[in-house]
């Protein structure tokens, strides 16, 4: 009797735990709004940046989080073509020196390290850290650019 009890109340907690891991599943994290490649756009990144052009004081007339998109779907091309070609790389040196300039934009909007901690919500060994991958991107996007106009007359 004791036995059964057990069990019976072992399937309870496992089929308690089973529905309570499906609603947690319910909560969407992140999404994908595009893929080009191999490489995914997530709606984080596109907020991201929508973010970090606010922080550098960027207007547009149009919609803006639109225009990051497009901006993004033709950088991920770029980068796409850039990593097949043997002949575009970028080194960890250009992305220090583009990460310092970013950041130095950065603190002249917002007047304090502090202050831009505050807008970012997290600190600012973070905010390089999350860079990193974006100023590659945007350095391989570059040199594939100059790459595909170098012989346009």
């Amino acid at each position: 009797m004791r036995i059964k009890m057990n069990r019976i109340l072992g399937l309870i907690l496992l089929f308690t735990f089973l529905i309570g891991g499906v609603k947690a599943q319910d909560k969407v994290i992140d999404q994908i709004v595009a893929i080009v490649g191999g490489n995914i756009i997530l709606k984080s990144d596109v907020e991201q940046m929508h973010m970090n052009q606010q922080a550098q004081g960027v207007t547009t007339e149009g919609d803006m989080k639109c225009e990051i998109l497009e901006d993004f779907l033709i950088n991920k091309l770029l980068v796409a073509e850039a990593e097949m070609d043997s002949l575009i790389t970028v080194t960890a040196s250009q992305i220090n020196q583009q990460m310092d300039g970013q950041m130095q934009m950065y603190m002249q909007h917002f007047g304090t390290e502090s202050a831009v901690e505050t807008y970012f919500k997290k600190p600012i060994a973070l905010i390089k850290s999350d860079m990193q991958t974006q100023i590659r991107e945007q350095l391989l996007s570059q040199q594939m650019k100059s790459k595909i106009v170098e012989n346009v007359t």
